[in-house]
């Protein structure tokens, strides 16, 4: 039966190996973010402002290329109709993905969903979400209700 380490023991011992093992230059590897902020373009419209933030948090993250490049990608954003527009995403945000989704490569991007009317729906001098998907290049296939 292998003799039990009392706690003293224990926290000597793995001292002991951690040092040993950390002596020859050998440490673990830095583990990647699970969350990044991407601050900054203050100043810039809203659109090139999320385009510059999005892309910043990508690559703290270690961006996309390997994931999109060559493949179809397909994009599913909240659009619902006007009374629920706050739960909307941005026409901006959705320009910014899409736009780097293009960039890294994808051979096709489309958007896909089933919503109540949100793609059209009005926003104070912003765009419409369908108009930002058109604009920049991508499918839309909207599922039937």
């Amino acid at each position: 039966m292998p003799k039990r380490l009392n706690r003293r023991e224990f926290l000597a011992t793995t001292a002991g190996a951690l040092a040993a093992a950390t002596a020859g230059g050998v440490a673990a590897a830095p583990a990647k973010p699970r969350i990044v902020v991407a601050r900054g373009a203050a100043g810039m419209d809203v659109d090139k402002a999320a385009y510059v933030r999005l892309k910043a948090a990508l690559e703290k993250l270690g961006g996309f290329p390997d994931l999109v490049r060559g493949k179809k990608v397909l994009v599913k954003i909240n659009a619902t109709d006007k009374t629920y527009q706050d739960a909307n995403t941005s026409p901006e945000m959705t320009a910014a993905v899409l736009r780097l989704v293009k960039e890294n490569g994808a051979r096709l991007v489309k958007v896909i969903g089933q919503e109540w009317y949100g793609y059209d729906c009005k926003r104070k001098g912003r765009p419409t979400l369908r108009q930002v998907i058109e604009r920049e290049g991508a499918q839309l296939e909207e599922l039937i209700h």
